[in-house]
């Protein structure tokens, strides 16, 4: 039964690093002055040592366990804590999969992102409506059309691209 598990978690594993490297493949080619949006090293620290943690802790779940006399409520903590991490790892796929798929990158007041139903979009900052940060969705600029861009606040060039709409915003009211 052991090995059935380390299977199936081997083969999801494989399939994340799969499809995150698909992504990483349709990033467009860097082009000159162009500064894009890259999972930064948080994200990838956070997705490495998630899943290492939670190898770890199947590890103990499965073949160490516990003798103690506490052992089945050590037991029960390490299962939270799995789950817990768990989700946490999701969460940081979810991230680098998002920072991956929208492609963004900017130069001057142009920013270019990927778009939903596929293909390219390139906008002006004149046809931003609005930008501001949110706790749970980071980074949303909102256009005169309605579409919404999410930016990951923690991506590598983020700040940059936040800082120069926050500036033409407030230059522009």
């Amino acid at each position: 039964m052991s090995i059935l598990i380390n299977l199936v978690c081997g083969l999801v594993a494989s399939m994340i690093v799969v499809d995150l490297v698909r992504l990483n493949a349709r990033a467009p080619r860097v082009r000159a002055g162009w500064v894009h949006l890259r999972p930064s090293a948080l994200h990838w620290t956070a997705l490495a040592l998630g899943l290492v943690l939670i190898g770890l802790f199947g590890w103990i779940w499965l073949f160490v366990g516990s003798s103690r006399t506490d052992g089945a409520e050590q037991m029960r903590i390490l299962g939270w804590l799995l789950l817990a991490f768990s989700v946490g790892t999701l969460l940081a796929i979810w991230q680098v999969r998002r920072v991956l798929k929208f492609a963004i990158r900017f130069r001057g007041q142009r920013v270019v992102f990927r778009q939903d139903q596929g293909g390219e979009r390139e906008i002006d900052f004149q046809e931003i409506a609005s930008a501001r940060l949110s706790l749970l969705r980071g980074y949303t600029i909102k256009l005169k059309s309605g579409k919404i861009i999410f930016v990951d606040p923690y991506a590598t060039g983020a700040a940059k691209l936040v800082k120069r709409i926050d500036q033409f915003l407030a230059l522009s009211k």
